[in-house]
């Protein structure tokens, strides 16, 4: 009886043992890859500020980890402790996890060591953000100089001349607008402010009925010849009729928006 008890009670043990070692190997896994994965992320260079951005959640994500370490690593490690009074053979592997979970420390000063250097390139970053906003407000000053000109236009024999220079005005406006949009989501990520909008948006709905105006004004030139030089059979006088009165309901639109 004594024998199979002494048996029944290491068969215990054993099974006892390794849960023991199953659980604590699962979590100090866990924690390993984990804090790779966020020391790596860490360690990148951050160039711009989209990588700033997702540093700063991998950041977030690393400091809820520590507080998750702090309170479990002194349990991982009284558990392997636990396993060597016991006299519970451990592979070498997870010898070492032990010496891991004392380096913990020093995982949580590399995180903080890095969150200062991230400071440091967000205010480079600041400096080449306001030096674009400067870039982007002076392209749209020169461009409400273009539409100035624009303004002045008045030749219908020149339509399609003046028709090619709105749509690149219109292009440019396209592209500035883009730009600004992508400036003012930077400006978001590094927490600049004290700076002006740069209104691209408002004066590309003002240009947009000049254009509109000039792109009407040119494709009527293009239309006109192409009817002029015709014969009378050649010509649909439903479809004439339709463009004349398309035509007709834009300029009015125009004439209340200009």
């Amino acid at each position: 009886i004594k024998v199979e008890l002494r048996r029944c009670f290491d068969t215990m043990r054993q099974g006892l043992l390794e849960r023991l070692v199953a659980g604590v190997r699962t979590e100090v896994a866990g924690i390993k890859l984990r804090y790779a994965k966020h020391t790596t992320m860490l360690a990148r260079p951050l160039t711009c500020p989209e990588d700033l951005d997702e540093y700063y959640e991998h950041a977030r994500l690393a400091d809820a980890e520590v507080v998750h370490v702090k309170e479990r690593a002194p349990v991982l490690l009284r558990q392997c402790e636990l396993l060597e009074d016991f006299l519970f053979e451990v592979p070498e592997e997870e010898y070492f996890d032990k010496f891991t979970l004392w380096g913990m420390p020093e995982l949580v000063a590399s995180i903080e060591r890095a969150a200062k250097l991230a400071e440091g390139d967000r205010l480079k970053m600041i400096k080449l953000f306001k030096d674009k906003h400067r870039l982007l407000t002076g392209r749209l000053f020169q461009l409400e100089e273009e539409a100035v000109v624009v303004n002045t236009y008045a030749d219908l024999e020149a339509a399609l001349n003046n028709e090619d220079v709105v749509k690149a005005i219109a292009s440019k406006l396209a592209d500035l607008d883009e730009q600004v949009g992508l400036l003012e989501a930077h400006q978001k990520i590094l927490a600049v402010t004290g700076i002006e909008q740069i209104p691209v948006k408002a004066f590309r709905a003002e240009f947009g009925p000049l254009e509109s105006l000039w792109v009407l004004a040119g494709d009527w030139e293009t239309t006109i010849g192409a009817w002029m030089g015709s014969s009378l059979n050649a010509l649909n006088a439903d479809r004439m009729n339709a463009y004349l009165t398309n035509a007709s309901r834009t300029i009015g639109k125009l004439v209340k928006q200009l």
